[in-house]
């Protein structure tokens, strides 16, 4: 009796590796950004001397390897990682107070330390939408402006929209579409949920900023000669979830 095809499906889910796209070329890519990537980890793993910690340490899929690693952490750059918050808390004479108020998983913890609270930064952070609330003459308008879950207070405060860091905000093309005079090219290049806008605006399209854009990987194999591999090794798209064939075939006669 062979196995039912969705267990295979699971079980090649947990056996999978995220492997670069046969078009990337792999000595053109940026340890770096690669160390920021959430879909390099596999990849990482197996060129531990070329990572960037810092980077790493930002990184919401590094939580095994920043573990095993703990000397080489960068704590104010992880203060900003929702997936490190247990290990922050645990920490908290390492917490760099600035970074951790951008963090989602933060956001409880702040709410026990206020003093701590740096409301420019606290701006950015789309789980703090509440607590801003409760203090809205502590809002900063231009860091609101990249918050994904803040389209209400900009909609209703359309005045004080950083136009730059909007262009930037996943959550803004209602407000964009309706603003087209008053988008950044550069910055809505790297929009993911831009895309379409991006492509009936193509001679507007700043390149460097499309490279690290997930949603515009189909443009950016069609254009190969205009990326920016710098930027191109942040993008999760470069990568995708691969099962040894060999491994579904011995699946596929159990």
């Amino acid at each position: 009796m062979s196995l039912c095809i969705d267990i295979i499906r699971i079980i090649e889910s947990y056996l999978a590796e995220y492997k670069l796209l046969d078009w990337i070329d792999p000595n053109k890519l940026e340890w770096d950004m690669l160390s920021r990537n959430p879909r390099a980890i596999d990849l990482l793993t197996l060129n531990i001397s070329k990572i960037n910690w810092r980077e790493l340490s930002t990184n919401t899929a590094a939580m095994p390897l920043l573990a095993a690693n703990p000397e080489r952490i960068d704590w104010s750059w992880m203060s900003s990682n929702p997936a490190a918050i247990s290990l922050l808390i645990a920490n908290p004479g390492k917490i760099d107070w600035r970074f951790i108020c951008c963090n989602p998983a933060a956001v409880p913890f702040l709410i026990e330390n206020p003093h701590r609270i740096n409301w420019s930064d606290l701006s950015v952070n789309p789980a703090a939408i509440p607590l801003l609330l409760l203090h809205p003459e502590r809002i900063h308008y231009s860091s609101l402006s990249i918050n994904p879950a803040a389209l209400d207070i900009l909609l209703n405060n359309t005045d004080r929209i950083d136009w730059m860091y909007i262009s930037t905000n996943i959550a803004a093309m209602p407000i964009l579409l309706t603003n087209q005079d008053k988008i950044n090219w550069d910055f809505i290049s790297g929009n993911p949920a831009a895309i379409s806008l991006i492509l009936a605006n193509r001679d507007k399209i700043n390149w460097y900023m499309l490279s690290k854009n997930p949603a515009a990987i189909d443009l950016i194999r069609a254009n190969q000669h205009k990326i920016d591999w710098y930027f191109l090794s942040m993008n999760p798209a470069i990568f995708e979830l691969r099962v040894d064939p060999l491994i579904v075939d011995i699946l596929l006669k159990i």
